[in-house]
């Protein structure tokens, strides 16, 4: 799977947020999700998806530039044709 804003993780360190942020972020544990969402797929799927993508884009490089996306794509079907989305977050978990 191709990295869908061909950018590369920027390093995350609790260090680089605002006191606050870091104190709080430092009582949870980060990890890793994977997520993957299949389109809807009801007649019009395909283009409600491309309709909303390029908001969905945006969201994911402010999300990729925080260190919270680490991987996002789409899922293919065998036709090569876009039927749902998988993305690697990397989120704060509290225990």
């Amino acid at each position: 799977m191709l990295d869908f804003l061909g950018l590369t993780s920027p390093p995350s360190s609790l260090f680089s947020l605002p006191f606050p942020a870091a104190a709080a972020a430092a009582e949870k544990q980060l990890r890793q999700w994977l997520i993957s969402a299949e389109d809807h797929p009801l007649p019009g799927g395909l283009q409600t998806r491309l309709r909303v993508r390029p908001d969905h884009l945006k969201h994911a490089y402010v999300q990729k530039q925080t260190g919270k996306l680490l991987h996002g794509g789409a899922i293919l079907n065998e036709q090569g044709q876009m039927v749902g989305s998988s993305m690697i977050t990397h989120e704060a978990f509290e225990t």
